[in-house]
C-alpha cells in the first residue's frame, strides 16, 4: 500500500529508488534470520585432547552410536595420546572413553571391538558401549574373515620363538572360541566354503631336558564354529601334512568344492631351540613352513569325511 500511495505523488525515479531500498532491507533481514537459526554443530561434550586428529570412523548398525578415533602420536608405539570415544548420536554426548585404544569394528549396535596396541603385541576386546563391560578376545595378528562375513579368526605368532596361536569370534552369537591345547604351534587357517568350520594345522612342541623342544609331525585339525568342537582331520606319526596356502602372511587356501589341497612330506624328528636364532632357521624351513621339503606331493582332503585322494583325482563337481 505504501508503494501504491507513493506512485500517485512522486515521480517514478524516486519510487524505484524506494522500492530497491525496501527489497535490500528485506534481504538483509532474511539472511540474518537464517544464520542465527542454525546452531553450530557440536560432536562431543568432552572434547578430545587432540581434536584436530579426531575422526568419526564408524557408526553402529542402527546409527545410535558413533566411534571417534583420536590418533595421538603416530611415532609412538605405546599409544601416547591415542583414544577411542563412543558418542551417542541422539544426545551428542560421549558415553564411553577408551584411552590408549584403537577402534576395530562394530560387532552389534551396542558392542564394539576395541584394540589396545603396545610396543610388541596388542590385545582385542569386545566392549558393551552402554555398560562399559569389557571381555578379552585375544592377541592381535592377521585376520581371516569367513566367506559369509559372520565370523572371523585372528592368528598371531609369538614375538620370538616357535609359538603360533589363534582365536575365533562368531559375530552373530557374540562368542569367542579358543583352541584348548597347550605347547602347540597353530598355523594356516582356512575357512570352509560353508563358513561353518575352520581348518588349521597343529604341531605339538614337546619339551626336552634343556631349552630345546621336539617339533612333532604336522597335523590338520578342524573346529566347528557353532559348538567349538575340535577334531583331528588328518594325521600320521610318520608324515607331515601342510595346507597349500601360498604366502604365510596372507594364506590363500586352494579349494575344489569340499576338497582342500594339502601337501604330504615325510616326518623327520627335529630338535630346535624354543627361541631359534637366525642360524637355526634354515633347518626349520620344512618342518615349520613347509618349504624345501623332500618328496612333497599334493593331495586332496575332504573336510566333511576326512577322505584323502590324489589332487588330480579330486571330483570337480
Amino acid at each position: 500500500m505504501f508503494v501504491i500511495a507513493r506512485l500517485g505523488t512522486t515521480n517514478s525515479r524516486e519510487v524505484i529508488i524506494e522500492i530497491a531500498t525496501i527489497i535490500l532491507v528485506v534481504m538483509l533481514f532474511s539472511t540474518s534470520c537464517v544464520q542465527t537459526a542454525v546452531p553450530s554443530p557440536t560432536l562431543l561434550t568432552r572434547t578430545p585432547t587432540n581434536i584436530a586428529s579426531s575422526t568419526t570412523i564408524a557408526t553402529s548398525p542402527t546409527g545410535r552410536y558413533s566411534a571417534v578415533q583420536e590418533a595421538g602420536d603416530s611415532k609412538s608405539c605405546n599409544a601416547t595420546g591415542r583414544a577411542v570415544h563412543i558418542v551417542d548420536t541422539h544426545t551428542m554426548n560421549t558415553v564411553q572413553d577408551f584411552p590408549g585404544a584403537t577402534f576395530a569394528q562394530w560387532l552389534s549396535d551396542n558392542t564394539a571391538e576395541i584394540r589396545t596396541v603396545g610396543c610388541e603385541q596388542g590385545q582385542s576386546y569386545s566392549v558393551n558401549v552402554e555398560t562399559g563391560a569389557r571381555h578379552e578376545l585375544g592377541a592381535l595378528g592377521n585376520r581371516y574373515l569367513s566367506p559369509d562375513g559372520l565370523a572371523f579368526a585372528e592368528y598371531s605368532r609369538s614375538y620370538v620363538g616357535l609359538g603360533g596361536e589363534f582365536w575365533l569370534y562368531d559375530v552373530a552369537r557374540q562368542i569367542v572360541i579358543r583352541p584348548r591345547g597347550t605347547q602347540r604351534r597353530y598355523d594356516t587357517l582356512c575357512w570352509t566354503p560353508t563358513s561353518s568350520h575352520l581348518i588349521y594345522t597343529l604341531q605339538v612342541m614337546s619339551d626336552t631336558t634343556s631349552s630345546n623342544v621336539i617339533i612333532g609331525p604336522r597335523q590338520i585339525w578342524i573346529v566347528d564354529k557353532q559348538g567349538g568342537e575340535e577334531r583331528l582331520l588328518l594325521g600320521d606319526s610318520g608324515r607331515n601334512y601342510f595346507i597349500t596356502s601360498g604366502s604365510p602372511e596372507q594364506w590363500r587356501c586352494v579349494w575344489e568344492n569340499d576338497w582342500i589341497q594339502v601337501q604330504e612330506t615325510p616326518y623327520i624328528v627335529v630338535v630346535a631351540p624354543m627361541e631359534p636364532l637366525e642360524k637355526d632357521w634354515d633347518a626349520l624351513a620344512c618342518p615349520i613352513y613347509g618349504r624345501n621339503c623332500e618328496a612333497s606331493q599334493p593331495l586332496g582332503l575332504n573336510w566333511r569325511t576326512g577322505e584323502l585322494a590324489r589332487w588330480e583325482g579330486v571330483p570337480s563337481k
